[in-house]
């Protein structure tokens, strides 16, 4: 993500201009998998479908309610990745959720 300066605009350097050093857009993932830039990086994350819903589920419930999940959150936001299909889905099961409602 290195490549997108902090308002969204692609760049191949840092600096004003593109003019500083060069961006580096290779990383390596939590669980080890490395990956040359972007496309790369969606590729493995594209494979992990639970992974990205669960992770959608937490910030868009952080959003809507201003408070992070917490560690006893976590079964809940499991269990939503595993049971929605699609945006849709995950934001309906965020909104009816019990962490939903408490918070």
């Amino acid at each position: 993500m290195e490549s997108f300066d902090p308002v969204g605009v692609w760049r191949t350097a840092y600096g004003k201009g593109n003019s500083g050093a060069a961006v580096n857009p290779e990383g390596i993932t939590p669980d080890g998998a490395a990956f040359a830039g972007l496309l790369e990086w969606q590729k493995i994350y594209t494979q992990r479908p639970a992974q990205l819903a669960k992770g959608f589920a937490s910030h868009f419930l952080t959003y809507a309610t201003g408070a992070a999940p917490r560690f006893h959150d976590s079964e809940a936001l499991d269990r939503i990745a595993a049971d929605t299909h699609g945006l849709r889905s995950i934001i309906r099961e965020v909104i009816l959720s019990e962490v939903f409602s408490v918070k």
